[in-house]
């Protein structure tokens, strides 16, 4: 005689869902190109609720405003050399105070690159990072190691590789 498990048979089980929306937008202001602003909302929308207005969790929202600068003269020393550095403000919308993001990119013939940034209010710690990426046509391979935080508390600072594909 066989008996099936019936495991949670008593609990109740439900499907709780809500959406949420990214709007941003950015601009180039100068005729020379060399300035780029933008500004991001992100993951705005309606709280997730399962029983009443109450307990209701609201989403992770959040306020992006940055710009991008490319230094001209790195390309007139160096052609084929681009140097852009850029700089973000990110907060909580209606709360916090706004951490700060900054970091600079070199490529080289726009297939070499070599990162570096800083940033303040990181989730885990970590202050700054650096990388390496390479590109060949559609794709793209990148390194980057990032410093401070619990995993360097920890003695193993993470190492992040990621393989990208363009369908262009």
């Amino acid at each position: 005689m066989s008996r099936k498990a019936q495991c949670c048979t008593s609990r109740l089980t439900s499907h709780v869902s809500t959406g949420a929306l990214d709007f941003g937008l950015h601009a180039v202001v100068d005729r020379a190109r060399r300035l780029t602003l933008g500004g991001a909302i992100r993951n705005a929308g309606f709280g997730l609720q399962t029983i009443d207005r109450e307990q209701t969790d609201p989403l992770p929202a959040r306020l992006h405003i940055g710009a991008e600068y490319a230094f001209p003269e790195i390309t007139g020393a160096m052609p084929g050399a681009a140097l852009r550095g850029s700089a973000e403000l990110v907060s909580r919308l209606g709360s916090g105070s706004p951490a700060v993001r900054v970091g600079a990119e070199l490529s080289l013939a726009d297939r070499l690159f070599l990162r570096a940034g800083a940033l303040t209010g990181s989730g885990d710690g970590s202050n700054a990072a650096v990388g390496l990426g390479i590109r060949q046509g559609t794709l793209g391979l990148d390194f980057a190691r990032t410093f401070g935080g619990l995993s360097a508390d920890a003695g193993e600072p993470p190492t992040y590789v990621t393989l990208r594909i363009s369908f262009k």
